[in-house]
C-alpha cells in the first residue's frame, strides 16, 4: 500500500473550487487539501468579485483556503466523519462533517 498520495486536482464546472491540491496519508487517516481562494466560483461574476474582496476571503492577503483533518472516523460502509480545522481569510475554525 502506498502511504502518501499527493497532487493537484482540477475540479469541474459545477463545483465551487476550481483549483485544489492536497495530501492524504492513508495510514494515519489525515487529509490536508488546499484551495486557491480566487478559484472559488459561484457562476455569478458580481458575487464572485465580492467573495474575493476584503469583506470575505480577501484573496490578495490570504490566497489559499486550507483544511487540516484532526480525526477521521468510520461511521459505516462508505461513511466517514471528518473533524479538523478550516482556515480562510486568516481565521481558523474547527469543523466536522460527514462524507
Amino acid at each position: 500500500m502506498t502511504s502518501i498520495h499527493a497532487g493537484t486536482l482540477l475540479i469541474g464546472k459545477n463545483t465551487p473550487a476550481r483549483k485544489m491540491s492536497g495530501r492524504i496519508r492513508i495510514w494515519t487517516r489525515t487529509w490536508k487539501p488546499c484551495w486557491e481562494a480566487a478559484s472559488l466560483k459561484s457562476d455569478n461574476a458580481n458575487r464572485d468579485s465580492h467573495l474575493r474582496s476584503k469583506d470575505f476571503f480577501n484573496v490578495v492577503e490570504y490566497p489559499t483556503v486550507t483544511f487540516a483533518s484532526r480525526e477521521v472516523s468510520v461511521l459505516g460502509k462508505d461513511r466517514l466523519r471528518i473533524a479538523g480545522d478550516l482556515t480562510a481569510a486568516g481565521r481558523k475554525q474547527a469543523i466536522e462533517f460527514e462524507a
